[in-house]
């Protein structure tokens, strides 16, 4: 939830800045400026998780089991 207001924040921002009168080249910066921090939130918010997370996602957990079933054939 914090992550989508901060998003939603971010965009609401950006897009004021578009009306207020400024340079075109300035109002290009700012909206990059914001959507690329939207990004790196994104990536950041991502890589948190799975370092928080490590072994809970489903893909993990079936790769895990993969192991242990051919583990358990090989003996």
């Amino acid at each position: 939830v914090r992550f989508l207001t901060t998003r939603a924040f971010l965009l609401n921002v950006a897009f004021a800045g578009l009306g207020m009168e400024a340079h075109n080249v300035n109002r290009s910066l700012v909206l990059g400026v914001l959507l690329g921090g939207s990004m790196m939130i994104d990536a950041s918010r991502e890589t948190l998780w799975k370092m928080n997370n490590s072994g809970k996602s489903f893909e993990e957990a079936m790769e895990s089991l993969e192991k242990k079933k051919a583990r358990k054939d090989k003996n």
